[in-house]
């Protein structure tokens, strides 16, 4: 069942009838129903399959989508008149948003904070040679890679 048509689809539909000539008792004919049928369908009050609103789009001669295109789903927006000065404020607050955007989270930790943190876990940890494994996470840019995933001891699988 596609349901029942809305106040708006209910019009577009009833004025495709008329504009093809027909009355709703003559649509009624065509699909071989009673006509308060049609008239319950028209007036939003039943519910019809896809099929029959295919049957009575082909009867008007329209195509289905037309049955239902009350408006677009996007409409045209007024062109705004703006200014030279005001387009270029606008661009410069975009501007400035886009290199927030891009900026990195303030928690980062340089390359330097990385590795004097690594030198306390290894003092804490004695783990291998801690600026060893600190540069090899190190990006280029002096900010931290994302971390490795570490191996379970227990199954020795990759946790993601």
């Amino acid at each position: 069942m596609a349901g029942a048509l809305t106040p708006e689809e209910c019009k577009r539909v009833k004025l495709l009838i008329a504009s093809a000539g027909m009355s709703q008792a003559a649509i009624a004919r065509e699909l071989m129903v009673p006509p308060g049928y049609v008239t319950k369908l028209l007036n939003g009050q039943d519910g019809a399959s896809l099929a029959r609103w295919r049957q009575i789009a082909r009867i008007i001669g329209v195509d289905l989508w037309e049955l239902f295109a009350v408006k677009s789903a996007v409409e045209p927006r007024e062109p705004q008149h703006r200014t030279p000065a005001e387009i270029v404020k606008e661009i410069t607050k975009l501007t400035q948003q886009l290199a927030e955007l891009a900026t990195p989270p303030a928690t980062a930790l340089t390359k330097s904070e990385f590795l004097a943190e690594a030198d306390e876990g290894q003092q804490l940890y004695g783990e291998g040679d801690a600026k060893t494994q600190a540069a090899s996470q190190a990006e280029p840019g002096g900010t931290l890679a994302q971390p490795r995933p570490s191996t379970n001891p227990r199954s020795g699988s990759r946790r993601r």
